[in-house]
């Protein structure tokens, strides 16, 4: 095409014009419909004379609608991003050398806006006695597109993901519930000298650790359902204040300010986790140069005029958690999208993602409220406030308090190990142990023993007939029975088998020396 086409009408032929120039115009009026309709923008790129011409609607698709564009290639070639020049040019090249006729690119275009838009471009190479004279075609804006293609990818990451973390949390899980088991026994056992029961103490902390980790990985990798409890703040940060180092890198320097004596809130420790660990993600990714994360805590008092500023806040006492960062910073636009689905907060070239989604729906559905501080250049900080609950009451009794039983309980686990450590917990507090490696075998044991099973403490996954498949064929042997799931797998792998980890018959691996029991007497006592 040539210059640009006269804006589309529906009006009748001007006066004075020849029936020829009438329909010359009807047809102009008629094509510049269908580019609207169709969102294409055309070019006309000569060859011999090096003049381009853009359409009305490819000057729009880079917010330049009425702007007056040098005819030289350089206006298109300018605005290629660079991480497609050389692509693109090199095809193009190589499409005019050739005897090609057609030529089909994707590439990014800068928009006036200094964002780049994803263009999909289908062109024609007019050719005189082989020679390559001209080249036009149309563009497509295809960046929403793309924008679902990340997410698609993203979301077959997550999955991935969410494979191999349940499957490495599974057995690492029981390594661990071993390790802190064994660590247990002795240290309630044994009369250790000082430096040996240090040395024991040290053994004990860093399984503890390694299973605060392993809760993080499957928090990051699978949705978790909430589990809140009564915890400090102070200590969720302090905890995870190693992994948001390593996570930012050591060009962000990261500083807390803890308050002392600080409330108790109601909430899921991993779930806390992953809201500092998607704020860390979002403002690393706002300093591409470094900067300063800062995370502070504090008791505070919301009153009547801060929350008719956000509806649905109640007043009263709140626990505040406050994650800073001295990156971009968000103007009003942003922040009022900042909590959709997809979002991307970051320069041009991060991906858009599920996290601060996340942060939102987990503060709200703990009865929460975030807030945003934000202007351009001057970083974000993220307010979230908690209600603050009451301490719970000091339920620590030693192994004296622990509860015993006499019942008879068919344990089925295949680690070895595991097994053997979980018979002599059980064993240790009165109940007498039927043991088995698989469910085929543990059947066995249910059709073959003379005397009433009181409950059934399985592990779900196992080879063979699954713990959900064996709890019910126990049941018709011994319909009197109760079942306790066990289980170091992530709760969407559990739900594949028909065990739910927040019900009352579930203990997650790794368990303690005080866990086990009980969760045993729980669920004999329930009626």
């Amino acid at each position: 095409m040539s210059a640009e086409a006269p804006p589309p009408s529906a009006s009748a032929p001007a006066a004075g014009l020849s029936p020829a120039e009438a329909a010359l115009r009807e047809s102009q009026s008629r094509l510049g419909l269908v580019l609207q309709a169709a969102q294409a923008g055309l070019w006309d790129w000569n060859l011999v004379t090096q003049e381009c011409h853009y359409s009305p609607e490819w000057k729009g698709q880079l917010g330049l609608a009425g702007a007056a564009l040098s005819p030289a290639v350089s206006e298109w070639e300018g605005r290629l991003h660079p991480e497609d020049h050389e692509r693109v040019m090199t095809a193009v090249t190589a499409a005019l050398a050739g005897p090609a006729e057609d030529l089909d690119l994707e590439y990014r275009l800068r928009h006036k806006d200094q964002a780049y838009r994803w263009m999909q471009a289908h062109c024609r190479i007019l050719r005189d006695a082989g020679r390559a004279v001209r080249l036009t075609g149309c563009h497509l804006d295809i960046t929403e597109r793309k924008s679902l293609e990340v997410q698609f990818q993203q979301a077959q990451k997550w999955e991935a993901m969410g494979r191999l973390g349940g499957g490495v949390a599974h057995d690492f899980n029981n390594l661990l519930t071993i390790i802190l088991g064994y660590s247990d026994i002795l240290l309630t056992a044994a009369d250790f000298d000082e430096v040996t029961r240090d040395y024991l103490m040290e053994v004990k902390k860093a399984g503890e650790r390694a299973s605060s980790l392993t809760r993080q990985l499957l928090t990051f990798s699978r949705k978790q359902p909430l589990e809140p409890v009564p915890l400090n703040l102070n200590q969720v940060v302090g905890d995870f204040e190693k992994m948001l180092k390593r996570l930012l890198g050591a060009d962000v320097e990261l500083s807390t300010v803890l308050a002392p004596e600080l409330g108790m809130v109601d909430a899921d420790p991993g779930q806390l986790e992953q809201v500092l660990m998607n704020l860390a993600i979002n403002a690393r990714d706002a300093m591409p140069q470094g900067g300063k994360l800062s995370i502070e805590t504090a008791g505070v008092t919301l009153g009547e005029a801060y929350c008719r500023k956000y509806p649905g806040v109640k007043p009263g006492r709140y626990i505040l958690l406050a994650v800073s960062d001295t990156g971009y910073g968000l103007d009003e636009a942003a922040q009022a999208r900042l909590f959709e689905p997809f979002i991307n907060t970051r320069e041009e070239g991060g991906e858009p993602a599920l996290g601060l989604a996340m942060v939102f729906g987990f503060i709200k559905q703990s009865g929460g409220h975030i807030a945003i501080l934000s202007e351009p250049g001057q970083g974000t900080t993220y307010k979230i406030h908690l209600p603050e609950t009451e301490a719970p009451p000091d339920t620590a009794t030693g192994d004296r308090g622990l509860p015993t039983g006499s019942e008879t309980i068919l344990l089925v686990e295949d680690d070895d190990n595991l097994r053997r450590l979980t018979r002599q917990i059980l064993q240790g507090r009165g109940y007498t142990v039927l043991d088995a490696d698989r469910g085929e075998a543990a059947l066995a044991v249910a059709q073959q023993y003379p005397g009433p099973i009181h409950l059934l403490v399985s592990d779900v996954v196992m080879p063979g007939m699954n713990g959900h498949r064996l709890a019910g064929d126990v049941t018709a042997l011994h319909p009197a029975i109760k079942t306790l799931f066990i289980s170091g797998y992530a709760d969407e792998t559990l739900s594949r088998y028909g065990v739910l980890a927040s019900q009352t018959g579930f203990l997650p691996k790794p368990f303690t020396i005080e866990t086990l029991p009980v969760k045993v007497r729980q669920v004999l006592d329930q009626a």
